[in-house]
This record gives structure tokens, sequence and C-alpha cells, in this order.
């Protein structure tokens, strides 16, 4: 008895971390593929509210979208207000409420949001962003597809910067200050600047093909003050570098 005793003491004083970063739904998901994803968030929050008096505290750990919440807004700082124009929005906002409510009933559950702007990197598989398609596009000579404009802008973010920061917060525990948190440059971009900062890089033409009618052009920037003060942020043209040369890595060895 004693020694379940100790067990269950042990158990009751470990802090748990949940981290969710799944999910497939994107800009242009339907309303039903959001709702499903939405449908498992909410199983994982429920999870956590049971977990949460059986340990130390749970630490609920979710990637959000600062495109999907902030898609035609700029200057966007702590005090704008999401304004979702899509089911990928919508979704990801319910996610969010849906952890606050849980936080807010239970003292038991901490939170952090991440509401990552647009993720650039290395991806073996899975779905590609504008900025490694062009790369893997330029390297093959192959023909990028755009749905924005030359002048659309957006904010880059290299994936390395999101993944380090992340990892600090969940081995920090819950003591971390939480609440939602906007993980971007702080510095928008052009397409056309990304364009020619590839065929620079690649010392190649880069071959594209833009959409009459894009789906997928409205501006975004975030202020530099809205990041948070320990977000390290790796230069545009640094990530670049280092996404191409992983990738000419990779498709070598094909």
């Amino acid at each position: 008895d004693t020694i379940t005793a100790s067990i269950a003491a042990a158990e009751r004083a470990t802090e748990v971390a949940i981290v969710w970063t799944a999910g497939r739904s994107g800009m242009g998901s339907t309303l039903d593929a959001v709702t499903d994803e939405v449908s498992l968030v909410a199983e994982l929050v429920d999870f956590a509210a049971r977990l949460a008096p059986q340990s130390a505290g749970v630490h609920f750990h979710l990637m959000s979208s600062a495109g999907g919440l902030f898609e035609g807004q700029t200057f966007v700082d702590d005090a704008t207000v999401p304004l979702a124009s899509r089911p990928y929005g919508t979704g990801k906002l319910r996610q969010e409420d849906l952890l606050r409510a849980a936080a807010a009933q239970n003292d038991g559950i901490a939170y952090t949001v991440y509401r990552a702007s647009s993720v650039y990197g290395f991806a073996a598989q899975g779905r590609l962003g504008l900025i490694p398609t062009i790369l893997t596009n330029g390297v093959r000579r192959g023909v990028t597809r755009i749905v924005g404009r030359r002048d659309t802008l957006r904010d880059y973010v290299y994936n390395e910067d999101i993944g380090r920061f992340v990892a600090d917060r969940v081995l920090r525990g819950a003591g971390v200050s939480g609440g939602e948190v906007i993980l971007a440059s702080g510095k928008s971009t052009l397409i056309g600047e990304i364009v020619a900062e590839a065929e620079a890089l690649l010392d190649t033409r880069v071959y594209l093909q833009f959409e009459p009618n894009p789906s997928n052009a409205e501006p975004m920037s975030f202020r530099p003050s809205a990041l948070p003060r320990d977000f390290v942020v790796t230069d545009l043209r640094t990530g670049l570098r280092r996404v191409a040369l992983t990738l000419q890595t990779h498709l070598s060895g094909q």
C-alpha cells in the first residue's frame, strides 16, 4: 500500500505537456474538413481536463495560424482582433476558444497558443509552402503555380525558429507565461522579392504561372513589437540558403 501510494503521489507530482501541431487543413480547406479537425482538438482538450486532477498540472501547447486569423490585415499587434474570413481561420479560432474555456474552468490547465505566420522550411513529405515549392521547382527547372500576385505581402518565418521556441516553452513547463503569442519575422516580403532571392541563390531563372484570379493574394504584416521578446528570428536570406542547401542534398540522394 505504501508503494502504491508513493507511485500515485509521484504521478500527481508530474507535470504533463500536450502539444498539438497536427492537422491537414489549410487556407483552402472546406468547412467539413475544418470541423473534423476541431473535433479532434476538442477530444484532446477533454483529455487534458480529465488528466489535470491526476497530475501536477497540464500545459497544453496549441499550434494555430496567424495567416488564418489575420488574413488581409496589416501591422498586426497584440491589440489586433482576429477576423477569420475562411473556414480555416474560423476553425483555428474555434480550437483556441475550446482551449481557453477549458483553462478558465480548470486551474490545473495552463496553455500557450502559437499563432504562426507563413512558415517555411525543408520538408521531405507533406504540403509544401510557397518558398520550398519555388526552390524545389527551381532546382528541377519546373513551373511553380502562384495563387497570389508578385506584390502580395506576407511575413515568412523559418520553421526551425518556431521549433526551438516551442520546444523551449515545453521544457520550461507550466510556469512559463502562456496565452496567445504571434510567431512571425516582423518583416514582410513581397512574393516578387522571394522569387528574386531564389533566382540569385540558385543562379537560375525561376518559372512561374500566376493564377488570373488569385485566391490567396491578401496582404499580411506583423509589427515586431507583437513578437515574444525571446523569439529569435533567422533573417530570410539565411533561411532561404539553409532550405536550398538541404533541398539540394535531399534531391541529389534520390
